[in-house]
C-alpha cells in the first residue's frame, strides 16, 4: 500500500490527493455531487419524466446530449477551477487559539501555492478551446451551415471523455481547495513546517 501512494502521488493533477485530509475528499464529494446533479437539471429532468411513458430513458437521455451539450457542460465546470485554482490562500496574522483567546507574533505566510496551479490553467485553456471548436462545428453541421463530416458516435464519446475528465479535475480542485482553506485552522507552532509540507507535496 505505501508503494502504491508513492506510484500514484506521481500522477500529475491527481498525485496529490493522497496527501489530503480524508475530510477534505468527502467533502468534496458531497459539494461536488450537489453541483453535478442541479448543473444537469436540463439533461436528465426531461428523460426521467418520459421514462414515466413509452419512451426508453436511455434513448432519451442521448437525444439530450448527441448535439454536443456536454462540450459546453465541460467548459462551464471551468468556471470555479479557475477561480478556485488563481485565488490566493492567504493565512490571518493572527491565529486563535482553542480557549477563545488569539495567540499573536506567529510568522505570516503571505499565500500558498495551489497544487497543479500551472497544470491546471493549462487545462482550462485546452478544454475550452477543445469544446469549443467541437461544439461550433457540431452546430453547423447541424444546422446544414457546411458538412465538417463528423461522425455522431465519435462525438458523442469525445463529449463524454472530455466531460468526466473535466469533472475529475473540478474534484481534485475542490479537494485542494477544501484542504487550503483549513490550513489556518491547523497552524500551530510550527507554522513554517505546516508550510513546508504544503509546498514539498507538489
Amino acid at each position: 500500500m505505501p508503494l502504491l501512494k508513492r506510484v500514484f502521488g506521481c500522477l500529475p493533477i491527481y498525485g496529490a490527493l493522497v496527501t489530503v485530509r480524508a475530510v477534505s475528499r468527502r467533502d468534496a464529494v458531497k459539494e461536488l455531487s450537489v453541483a453535478t446533479v442541479f448543473s444537469l437539471f436540463p439533461i436528465w429532468l426531461y428523460p426521467l419524466l418520459m421514462s414515466f411513458t413509452d419512451q426508453p430513458l436511455m434513448e432519451t437521455l442521448r437525444s439530450c446530449v448527441q448535439r454536443g451539450e456536454l462540450y459546453l457542460y465541460s467548459a462551464a465546470l471551468l468556471g470555479p477551477l479557475i477561480y478556485s485554482v488563481s485565488k490566493r490562500y492567504d493565512t490571518n496574522d493572527h491565529v486563535a487559539d482553542t480557549s477563545g483567546s488569539e495567540r499573536r507574533g506567529f510568522p505570516r505566510i503571505v499565500s500558498l501555492r495551489f497544487p497543479y496551479e500551472g497544470l491546471f490553467s493549462v487545462i482550462a485553456i485546452l478544454v475550452c478551446s477543445v469544446a469549443g471548436c467541437v461544439f461550433a462545428l457540431m452546430r453547423a453541421s447541424a444546422d446544414g451551415l457546411f458538412a465538417p463530416n463528423l461522425n455522431e458516435e465519435t462525438t458523442l464519446l469525445g463529449s463524454l471523455l472530455l466531460y468526466g475528465f473535466t469533472w475529475s479535475c473540478m474534484f481534485c480542485v475542490l479537494v485542494y481547495r477544501l484542504d487550503l482553506e483549513n490550513i489556518p485552522n491547523r497552524f500551530g507552532d510550527d507554522t513554517k513546517g505546516l508550510s513546508d509540507q504544503w509546498h514539498e507535496r507538489n
